[in-house]
Parts: structure tokens; C-alpha cells; sequence
């Protein structure tokens, strides 16, 4: 049987054990979803609801945003972040003890 004639096979139902199974990581007799079973199942349902629920329905559906992003800038920030100076030092030291051997990326102004 090919992927499509399966597909055209499901109904609701089916779907919803599909998903259940992908949940719950087992069958509903108990026996656990292998990686492939449960990759399967999950593409198997992705499809289904594409060619038959609408967008908005789907799995993983994010509405769009009512108001757009603000634009971002590829400049830095001039002031950069401020911080107490205990703060401060904690975010330098932690750079220090990283491997990463790089100056503090951000100038940090000390608040009074």
C-alpha cells in the first residue's frame, strides 16, 4: 500500500488514535511506539490534516500576529545594558570561566 492510498484510508478516528499513540509514546494495547513508528505516525497525521482540515485547525497552528514585529536594528546598542555592580562582575566572571577567552562582547555601565 503507498503513502497516499493510506492517507485516503484514514477518518477521524484513526487520526486521533495516531495522535494519542504519538502522546502517550505506546499503542493502546500497551506496547511501546518505536522512533520510526512514532516518526511515521506523526508525518502520517501532518498529512492528513493538510489535505483535509483548514490551516487553522491544523497541528501546530500559530495565528499570524494582529500587530506587526518592531523592526530590528544590525547596530548595537551605544549605552549598552546596565547592571549593578554585583551583577556586573557575576556576568564577567562567568565569561571568564567559559572557554570562551573573548572580551565582554557589550560595554557595561555600572548603575549608582
Amino acid at each position: 500500500m503507498s503513502f497516499d492510498a493510506l492517507l485516503n484510508n484514514l477518518n477521524p478516528q484513526i487520526i486521533g488514535s495516531l495522535k494519542r499513540a504519538i502522546e502517550l509514546g505506546k499503542w493502546p494495547n500497551g506496547v511501546a511506539l518505536t522512533d520510526q513508528q512514532r516518526r511515521l505516525c506523526a508525518e502520517a497525521v501532518a498529512n492528513w490534516e493538510r489535505r483535509t482540515l483548514p490551516a487553522d485547525a491544523q497541528v501546530g497552528y500559530v495565528p499570524p500576529k494582529r500587530t506587526p514585529a518592531p523592526t530590528r536594528t544590525k547596530s548595537r546598542p551605544s549605552a549598552g545594558f546596565k547592571f549593578s555592580a554585583k551583577c556586573a562582575t557575576h556576568i564577567q566572571l562567568l565569561y571568564i570561566h567559559r572557554a570562551e577567552v573573548a572580551p565582554f562582547p557589550v560595554p557595561v555601565t555600572l548603575l549608582p
